[in-house]
């Protein structure tokens, strides 16, 4: 009894978006702390809700965690891809002699491109394969897959293996030519 009436407000609305918060407070992986912190201070302060309160003030509720959830930040991490031959040894042949190369700042959830070095010459190298680490075991892409979309979740490493190539001469004709990988 509120007011001198009874009545029972429909809350599914408010119970969903504290379920929608609460699963974003606990992603550390995906928002930043600090827009968790605030998500939580606005949780915190618009945590009441009976029968004794108005549809409006319940709304007003809402909003409030709504706006705070549209506020979260996401995390932002690196991508490191390194330049390696079929042995796994450091080739220098990134912008600049480098033996890698980094994305930085990338948000959390995106898609990103990386590529295979593009200022060697590509009838001298070919790519051979990706991989998450330096051995064989761990095959993510093939032969002549110039790029990798990675789905970015945390920092993460990836090697691309670039293999020497030879021309065979007796296959140019005008503007192409076969490239062969050296066993």
């Amino acid at each position: 009894v509120c007011n001198g009436g009874t009545y029972t407000l429909d809350i599914e609305a408010y119970n969903n978006i504290v379920s929608v918060a609460q699963e974003a407070i606990n992603d550390t992986a995906k928002y930043d702390s600090a827009s968790r912190a605030n998500l939580q201070t606005v949780l915190n302060n618009n945590n009441t809700v009976n029968d004794c309160l108005t549809i409006e003030q319940v709304n007003a509720k809402i909003s409030a965690i709504q706006t705070a959830i549209n506020a979260l930040v996401l995390n932002k991490y690196s991508i490191t891809v390194n330049y390696v031959d079929e042995n796994g040894k450091e080739l220098a042949v990134g912008e600049e002699g480098a033996t890698s190369k980094t994305y930085d700042a990338v948000d959390y959830g995106t898609i990103q491109n990386v590529v295979a070095p593009t200022n060697y010459n590509s009838v001298d190298y070919a790519v051979y394969k990706w991989t998450r680490n330096r051995t064989d075991g761990d095959i993510i892409s093939g032969l002549n897959s110039s790029s990798l979309d990675v789905v970015v979740k945390g920092d993460s490493t990836y090697y691309v293996f670039l293999k020497k190539t030879s021309v065979d001469s007796s296959q140019v004709e005008g503007n192409s030519f076969a490239i062969t990988l050296n066993n």
